[in-house]
């Protein structure tokens, strides 16, 4: 019997939600296993209620800086229930997944509370919780996510999330992966502080070449002072142009430094791109 007929039976049993693209999907071929992470995880649902004259540290989420110290409060000023995340457990928002809203809860976080909107998941011993945190941050989790997704937005239940398959390779190649990545991540950090620096750099640069100093005398140390009508350029009690005083117009090599910045810049991009494509070609084929 030829199996690539139009038609596809489904069993009923095998039905997870009446969504057609779901039996449509992109299939993972890795040199490692790919099992579907309901084995690999924990959906931990430790809850707290808070005491009203007691005061709590609460966690927060955000894209950039992943899992943080957020602010303290007393309980009266809180939700009543939190969810307790522990050490070593990510914390995601399943609303914002698309935006990287996921983070680990290390030793460096003195806080252990969190909003019960989030999911907070714990790791079994066959997968480190940096890897998945890499994997869940990844371009190809994302398209997974998608063809996941039964609506319009963007939803990571957890119920979703135990059923998305991915590679999971032996425990010394995923601790191979994370020291990478970690490297990587450490180069980045690097070249955005350069960047910073030449910004700095350029914009003395600018002013030495143009010729423009800052000038804080004062032409008048009274309170009030007399200006002439004809050389008030706008009703405005603080004058900028009083501030600068021009030299010279010399604009050699600014053009340039901006343009070495711009490169700059683009190679950073170009590095991320690098770490992406690293991390996809070590798990997948």
């Amino acid at each position: 019997m030829n199996e690539n007929t139009f038609f596809k039976i489904i069993p009923f049993s095998k039905f997870e939600t009446w969504d057609v693209k779901q039996y449509f999907k992109t299939e993972i071929i890795s040199l490692y296993k790919v099992e579907k992470l309901e084995q690999h995880i924990y959906d931990e649902k430790i809850k707290k209620e808070l005491k009203e004259n007691e005061k709590y540290g609460i966690l927060e989420i955000s894209n950039e800086t992943g899992l943080f110290d957020a602010y303290e409060k007393f309980g009266k000023d809180l939700k009543k229930v939190y969810k307790i995340v522990e050490d070593n457990c990510i914390a995601y928002n399943p609303y914002r997944i698309n935006d990287f809203a996921v983070g680990i809860k290390t030793t460096e976080n003195k806080f252990s509370l969190i909003d019960s909107k989030y999911i907070v998941i714990r790791c079994k011993e066959t997968i480190l919780p940096e890897y998945l945190y890499i994997i869940m941050k990844s371009r190809f989790f994302n398209k997974m996510l998608s063809e996941n997704q039964t609506g319009i937005t963007i939803r990571l239940s957890f119920e979703i999330l135990k059923n998305i398959k991915i590679p999971i390779p032996p425990i010394d190649v995923q601790k191979q992966i994370i020291e990478y990545i970690m490297k990587q991540i450490d180069m980045i950090k690097k070249l955005n502080i350069k960047i910073e620096e030449e910004r700095v750099n350029i914009e003395k640069y600018i002013g030495k070449k143009v010729g423009i100093t800052e000038n804080f005398e004062e032409k008048n140390s009274s309170i009030l002072r007399i200006e002439k009508f004809s050389n008030i350029l706008k009703w405005d009690v603080w004058n900028k142009e009083d501030r600068y005083l021009l030299k010279n117009n010399d604009l050699l090599n600014v053009g340039k430094m901006l343009e070495d910045m711009k490169n700059c810049k683009s190679e950073i991009e170009q590095i991320k791109q690098i770490v992406n494509d690293e991390l996809e070609k070590r798990i997948l084929s």
